[in-house]
C-alpha cells in the first residue's frame, strides 16, 4: 500500500523536485488567473503554492529544483517521434517560465536547467549519487517513470495527491517491483512520451508476465508459451522493445555542469530574498504572499541595528493606511506668514522622521532660475511655500490665500527662516540631489541631511528604468493618478514656457504633486533593494553626487588661444581634404549629404557595391561602406573618412569648447550619474569623456586643457583594470599569475597563444594579443576579430581557441555569464550592482547576440565604474582630512584628473596610487599610472 506524505520523511535528507512536472500540472489545474496587466500567472501561482506547501512539511536543508532545458536531447536523436503527440506549449505558459525560475531562486532553492539533458536524468543522477552515500532521497513528481529508481533510500511523492511511493508502494500501485518498472513500461508503452507498447498489453497483463518470468529477457525467451492475441502481438512486435527500453530508462550518470552536485553545500537552501520576492509578488498581484513577505521584512527591520539613516528609514511610514489612501483628496497647507514658516521649521528640526522637499523652478532648465515654490511633505502633511514676489491668490477649500510680499525671493527673511532646516542633519528625501545642492548654493545655503534621492535609488534598482519623477511614482504606486513632469506641463525647446505663466492654482497643484508621493515611493524602492544595492546607494551614489557638484563648480581651465590655433589648423586641413576629394571625383558636391556622396561613389565613379549595404535610397555611404572601399584600395573613401573625422572634431569639440568657457576661461562640464546602464559616469555640456584618445588631434585638444599658474594637473589612470577584474571574476590561474608577477599582460598572452618564450614575442604578436585581450571582454566574435586584425577568419578562430586553451576558466566564466544573463535578465558587478539587459531573451538572434556581447563586458565595465567611484570618494576624504587645496576636477572612465597647487604635488602623488589601489581587494593587484603635467594631454 502507499503512504500519505505526512506519514513519512518528515525530516528527509534531500528533496529533489521535478519542476517541469510542477509547471504543467499547475498550468492545467488552475484557470483564469492573471496579473493586473493581463499577463497569465496560473502556472507561477501553482508552482509557488506547491513549493510553499513542501516548505511547510519538510525541514530538510537540501533541496534541488530541476527543470527541462529548451531544445532536444539524446532521446529525440534516437527517436524523432519522442513526445511528438504532446500538444504545443501554449504561449501563455511560455511567458511564465522566466518568472517561475526567478521565484524559485528568490525562495533560496538551488535550481538546475541542464542543456541537452532531461530533468528526469538530472534528478536520477543526483538521487543515486547521494543514495550510495546513505542519504535518504525524496523525489517530488507525478511522473510514473521515476518508479524505476525507487529503493530503500529513494522514494517518490506526488504533491497533488500526497501519495508517497516506497518499494512497497510501487508494488501495490503497479503490481511489479521497482527494478521491473522499465520492462513494465516497455510492454504497456507510455502515451505521454509517444512510446508505443505491445498492442493490447495493458498493466495487468504486463504485471502478470513479469511476475511469472521475472524480466523482459526471460519473457522473450519464453514467448512461445504465451497464448492469446496479446501473446501473438508480443511475438510480432518484439523488435520495438529495444528502442522503448532506451527511451524509458532514466539515465543516472549524466554530466551536470550548472554546479558541482557532488558538493553537498551546493544543494543547501539559501535564505529567501524577501526584497526580490516582494517585487515579484507585487508585480504578479499575489497579494497574500506579498503581505506575508512585507510582514517578514518589517519584523527583520525592526530588529536590526544599523546606521542612523537606516533606523530612520525603517521608522518611516510603513503606514499602510496612508499608502492606501494616497489617491484620496489630500489637502496641503499653504504657508503665507513668517510665523507659520517658523513653526514649520521648528517642527521639522525637532522630528527624527524624514521629510521630503522639492524646489519648484520657474525655468526648469536653469539651476539659477527663480524658485517659484518650495514643497515639503512630513508625517502625512504637505506644505507649500510660495516664493513669487507678486501677490498671488489661490482658492483652496473655499478659502482665499494671499501670499504677502514679505515671503518672496527678494526678501532674505524667507531664506533665513528656512536655512536652519536645509543646513541641519534632520533627514531629508528629494529628487536629483546634485541639482538641489547647486540650486541652494546660489542662496549661500549648504544642503545637509539628505538620506535619499528618488532619481539615484531608481537608477541603483534598475539602470534601464526611466528615472523621471513621474515614471518612478507610477512604478511604485501604479494605482494613483499619474503626476506631471516639468516637460509635460511646460514643454521644451522653443515651445517651453515659464511656470509663472500658468494660473496660480495650476502652479500650486503642480508643486504639491511633485512632493506628495516622494516618501512613499522612496520607502517602497528601498525595501526592494538587496543589502549590496543599499550599500551602493547610501555609501557610493549619494555621497558621490556632492563630490560631482564640487568638480563641476571648480571646472578645468582651457587655453582659448591654443584652441583657436587648432581650429584654424583643422579648418585648413578640412579644406585641403575637400579639394582632394573633388579632384578624385571630378566634381564638387556636398560632403555632408549622404545622398550626394552615395551618388558620386556608386553612380558617377561606379565603385564596386559587393558587400556594401543597401537602403531605400541606394547603397550606403556610411562608415562601414567607406572602410570596405578603402580596404579595396579606393583612396577617395579614405579621404572622405578623414574629412568626416576632422569635421566631427570641429563640430563636436572645438566649436562647443570655444563657446562654453566662462569669463575665467574655465569649462564646467555636467556629470550625470543615471545615464549609462553599467554604472559609469557620463559628461555633457560639453562632453569631455569622448574626446578621441587614439587620434593626434584628440591629443592636441587635450593639450588645450591646462593648469593655471602655480598649479599642476595630476593624471591617475587605472592600468588594464577591466582585464584585472576579469582575472578576479574568472579566477583563471594563468591570468592571475601574469598579473601577480607584474608581467606585460599582452606579451604574456602572446607567449601563451603563440607558444613562444616571452623574449621571442614580436611587436605584431603582442598587438594581436592586446586586440584579443580587450576584444574578448567586449564579446568580439571570430568575424569581428578577423576584421580588426585584417586576417583570415580561420586564423582568428585559431587565436581565440588558443587563448581559451591557455585561459580555460575565462572561457567558463564567459559561458556562465551568458547563462546567468539569460536566466536572470541581468549580470552583477563585484559590489552587487545589477546591470539589466532588456534584449537578452529576444527571439531575434542578432539582437540577442548583441545583448550577449554587452553582458560579457558589463561585469568588468560596471565593476571598474564602482571601483573608481570608491576611489574618488576616498581621495576626496583624504584631501579634506589633510586640509589640502588639491581638487578632483575630471573623471574619464578609468582616469582621474586632479588640480593641485605646486606645493602639494609631491604629497598628493606620493599617496594617490595607494588610495586608489586599496579601495577593493581583488585576486590580482590594481595598478595606477601617475603623471604630473601642465596640460591634460601630457597628464594622460
Amino acid at each position: 500500500m502507499y503512504l500519505l506524505m505526512d506519514q513519512l520523511y518528515m525530516n528527509n535528507d534531500i528533496l529533489l523536485i521535478d519542476g517541469s512536472s510542477f509547471i504543467f500540472r499547475a498550468f492545467y489545474a488552475i484557470k483564469n488567473l492573471t496579473a493586473t496587466n493581463g499577463m497569465p500567472t496560473n502556472a507561477i501561482y501553482g508552482v509557488v503554492s506547491m513549493l510553499k506547501q513542501l516548505q511547510k512539511k519538510y525541514s530538510s536543508q537540501y533541496w534541488v529544483c530541476v527543470f527541462d532545458a529548451k531544445g532536444k536531447n539524446f532521446r529525440d536523436e534516437i527517436y524523432p517521434e519522442y513526445k511528438a503527440n504532446r500538444r504545443t506549449t501554449p504561449s501563455e505558459l511560455i511567458s511564465q517560465f522566466a518568472y517561475i525560475y526567478q521565484v524559485v531562486q528568490a525562495l533560496g532553492i538551488p535550481m538546475i536547467i541542464q542543456e541537452g539533458v532531461e530533468a528526469d536524468d538530472v534528478i536520477a543522477t543526483i538521487a543515486q549519487y547521494y543514495a550510495k552515500q546513505n542519504y535518504s532521497i525524496l523525489i517530488c513528481t507525478g511522473d510514473k517513470d521515476f518508479a524505476q529508481i525507487v529503493t530503500d533510500k529513494i522514494n517518490l511523492v506526488n504533491t497533488m495527491t500526497d501519495e508517497i511511493l516506497n518499494i512497497e508502494g510501487v508494488v501495490n500501485k503497479f503490481g511489479v517491483k521497482p527494478e521491473q518498472i522499465i520492462d513494465y513500461l516497455c510492454l504497456v508503452g507510455d502515451s505521454a512520451d509517444n512510446i508505443p507498447g505491445i498492442t493490447k498489453c495493458g498493466p495487468k497483463t504486463a504485471a502478470k508476465w513479469l511476475n511469472q518470468f521475472g524480466n523482459l529477457d526471460n519473457l522473450l525467451t519464453n514467448q512461445a508459451t504465451l497464448s492469446g492475441a496479446v501473446g501473438e502481438n508480443l511475438r510480432n512486435e518484439q523488435a520495438k522493445l529495444a528502442l522503448a527500453k532506451q527511451l524509458i530508462t532514466i539515465k543516472c550518470d549524466v554530466q551536470i555542469d550548472v554546479f558541482d552536485i557532488t558538493n553537498l553545500a551546493n544543494l543547501a537552501c539559501k535564505p529567501a530574498n524577501l526584497i526580490e520576492l516582494e517585487q515579484i509578488y507585487q508585480h504578479l498581484n499575489f497579494r497574500t504572499w506579498l503581505n506575508e513577505v512585507r510582514r517578514q521584512l518589517a519584523s527583520i527591520r525592526s530588529n536590526q541595528e544599523g546606521h542612523q539613516q537606516e533606523l530612520i528609514i525603517s521608522q518611516l511610514a510603513n503606514d499602510q493606511a496612508s499608502i492606501n489612501n494616497l489617491n484620496h483628496a489630500k489637502n496641503y497647507q499653504l504657508i503665507t506668514k513668517p510665523s507659520e514658516l517658523k513653526n514649520l521649521v521648528e517642527q521639522l528640526l525637532t522630528s527624527n522622521m524624514p521629510s521630503a522637499f522639492s524646489l519648484i523652478l520657474d525655468n526648469y532648465t536653469l539651476r539659477n532660475s527663480l524658485i517659484q515654490c518650495i514643497a515639503l511633505s512630513h508625517q502625512c502633511q504637505d506644505y507649500l511655500i510660495q516664493c513669487s514676489a507678486s501677490q498671488i491668490e489661490s482658492k483652496q477649500d473655499n478659502d482665499l490665500f494671499s501670499i504677502p510680499a514679505e515671503l518672496d525671493n527678494a526678501n532674505s527673511q524667507l531664506w533665513e527662516l528656512l536655512k536652519p532646516y536645509w543646513q541641519s542633519d534632520c533627514p531629508k528625501i528629494c529628487y536629483n540631489y546634485k541639482d538641489n545642492l547647486a540650486i541652494l548654493a546660489t542662496y549661500q545655503i549648504q544642503l545637509n541631511g539628505v538620506i535619499g534621492d528618488l532619481q539615484l535609488i531608481s537608477y541603483v534598482q534598475n539602470s534601464l528604468n526611466i528615472h523621471k519623477l513621474s515614471a518612478i511614482i507610477s512604478r511604485c504606486l501604479p494605482d494613483i493618478e499619474p503626476i506631471q513632469d516639468y516637460v509635460d506641463l511646460l514643454g521644451k525647446g522653443s515651445k517651453q514656457q515659464l511656470l509663472s505663466n500658468l494660473e496660480p492654482k495650476q502652479q500650486l497643484e503642480f508643486s504639491w504633486k511633485q512632493v506628495r508621493f516622494m516618501l512613499n515611493a522612496h520607502q517602497i524602492i528601498l525595501q526592494q533593494l538587496t543589502p549590496a544595492e543599499q550599500n551602493l546607494y547610501h555609501n557610493i551614489e549619494l555621497p558621490l553626487a556632492k563630490l560631482l557638484l564640487q568638480m563641476e563648480q571648480v571646472g578645468i581651465m582651457i587655453d582659448l588661444a591654443h584652441l583657436a590655433q587648432l581650429a584654424k589648423q583643422l579648418n585648413q586641413e578640412m579644406e585641403q581634404l575637400e579639394q582632394q576629394i573633388f579632384h578624385q571625383a571630378n566634381c564638387a558636391f556636398n560632403l555632408n549629404s549622404p545622398k550626394q556622396v552615395q551618388d558620386v561613389l556608386f553612380n558617377q565613379l561606379g565603385l564596386p557595391t559587393q558587400g556594401i549595404k543597401k537602403n531605400s535610397n541606394g547603397y550606403s555611404s556610411g562608415e562601414d561602406s567607406l572602410l570596405s572601399l578603402a580596404d579595396a584600395g579606393f583612396n577617395i573613401a579614405n579621404l572622405i573618412l578623414a574629412h568626416r573625422s576632422v569635421a566631427k572634431l570641429i563640430n563636436t569639440y572645438i566649436q562647443p569648447l570655444q563657446e562654453c568657457a566662462d569669463s575665467q576661461d574655465l569649462v564646467h562640464t555636467t556629470f550625470e550619474q543615471t545615464i549609462v546602464t553599467s554604472g559609469r559616469l557620463s559628461s555633457q555640456n560639453p562632453n569631455l569623456q569622448n574626446i578621441p584618445i587614439r587620434n593626434d588631434y584628440g591629443q592636441q585638444i587635450r593639450e588645450c586643457f591646462i593648469a593655471p599658474s602655480g598649479y599642476k594637473l595630476i593624471g591617475a589612470d587605472y592600468s588594464q583594470i577591466e582585464l584585472r577584474i576579469l582575472a578576479h571574476l574568472s579566477q583563471d590561474n594563468n591570468l592571475i599569475h601574469a598579473f601577480k608577477t607584474g608581467a606585460d599582460i599582452h606579451r604574456a598572452t602572446a607567449s601563451q597563444i603563440f607558444n613562444l618564450p616571452l623574449e621571442q614575442v614580436s611587436k605584431e604578436q603582442r598587438r594581436y594579443a592586446k586586440t584579443i585581450n580587450f576584444g574578448l571582454i567586449y564579446g568580439k566574435s571570430v568575424f569581428g576579430l578577423a576584421k580588426e586584425l585584417k586576417i583570415e577568419q580561420s586564423a582568428a578562430d585559431t587565436y581565440i581557441k588558443n587563448y581559451f586553451a591557455q585561459y580555460p576558466l575565462v572561457s567558463q566564466f564567459m559561458t556562465q555569464i551568458k547563462q546567468d544573463a539569460f536566466e536572470n535578465g541581468y549580470v552583477e558587478t563585484i559590489l552587487g550592482r545589477k546591470i539589466f539587459l532588456k534584449n537578452i531573451r529576444s527571439s531575434n538572434y542578432l539582437i540577442r547576440q548583441a545583448e550577449e556581447r554587452l553582458a560579457l563586458n558589463a561585469p568588468m565595465q560596471g565593476s571598474g565604474a564602482d571601483i573608481i567611484k570608491l576611489a574618488m570618494l576616498k581621495i576626496n576624504a583624504w584631501l579634506a582630512q589633510q586640509q589640502l587645496a588639491t581638487k578632483i576636477i575630471l573623471q574619464v572612465h578609468d582616469e582621474l584628473i586632479l588640480l593641485a597647487p605646486i606645493a602639494e604635488v609631491e604629497l598628493v602623488t606620493a599617496n594617490l596610487a595607494q588610495l586608489m589601489t586599496q579601495v577593493v581587494e581583488l585576486a590580482v593587484p590594481l595598478e595606477v599610472a601617475i603623471q604630473v603635467a601642465d596640460n591634460w594631454g601630457l597628464a594622460h
